[in-house]
This record gives C-alpha cells, structure tokens and sequence, in this order.
C-alpha cells in the first residue's frame, strides 16, 4: 500500500485465523486484534471518547454481525481455499477457529456485546501498546537511515 506521502506500508495478513508470532515460548499477539490508543485517538480527534468513537464500536458491531448472518458462506469461501497453500488457512481448526469467533449460536444483541469487549480488550492491551512502539522506533530508525530507501 502507498501512503500520499509516498511512502510504501503493508498490513501483515500472515497473522490471522489464531495465528500468531511467538517470541520464544510468549505469543506476542495476545489481543483479539490490534487497536491502539493512537488508532482511538485518530477516531476520537482528541483524547477522550466521543461520539465518534461509540459511532465507530456500533459501526463494527454492524459489520460484525453482518458477517455472522452470512457464517457459512464464509466458511464455504474459506473451505475452497483450503488447498491454496495459505499456511494459515490449511486445516478444518482454521474453519473451526473462523466458526468459533463468528458465535453464529448467539443473538445478535448477545454479539454485539461480545464484540463491543473485544474493542475494549484491545484497547487495553499493553502487549499491543509495546509491540506497537517497537515497531514504530523500527519504522522511524529504517526511515531515518541514509544508506536506505524509505518505506
């Protein structure tokens, strides 16, 4: 991806389905996703909560159990690429993992305060907060190198 500076980014897809990076024998990506206090900031356009913040956790509810309506054609896609050579997505526990976090068993409403805690864990988390500051001095020390291209 490219940013209007110019810059290139990537997001990292290679951690998903329950996935995650180890650092020795520690799972370094212990939240239910990344969300950062610098990601609410941006929402919120200040430090505290705002409406636009409760307007961004209902709009991911929404999308969340918009999503859960459709669980088995999602899981249908997702068994067809099975085969594909994804190393994350090889095995029926990755559709089960998928199955597991959609809940398609509970209400809706039931869901929507399930996801709503998920947000809040991963607000909270401080070992996304300290792999989130690692990679951003990595990002400013590559950045400021003279001797390499920018990202």
């Amino acid at each position: 991806m490219l940013k209007k500076s110019g810059h290139m980014f990537h997001i990292d897809f290679g951690k998903f389905l329950g996935h995650a990076q180890m650092f020795g024998n520690i799972k370094r990506d212990r939240a239910p996703f990344v969300f950062t206090s610098d990601m609410a900031y941006v929402i919120n356009g200040g430090d505290k909560p705002s409406s636009r913040f409760h307007g961004f956790v209902d709009l991911c509810c929404e999308a969340y159990n918009l999503i859960r309506k459709h669980t088995h054609l999602f899981l249908n896609l997702l068994g067809l690429m099975l085969s594909c050579g994804i190393p994350e997505l090889s095995d029926l526990d990755d559709l089960k993992y998928v199955y597991d976090a959609l809940r398609p068993h509970e209400s809706e409403a039931d869901a929507t305060m399930y996801f709503t805690r998920l947000i809040e864990s991963s607000l909270g988390s401080v070992a996304t907060k300290l792999n989130f500051f690692i990679h951003n001095l990595a990002q400013m020390k590559f950045a400021s190198s003279e001797d390499r291209p920018t990202l």
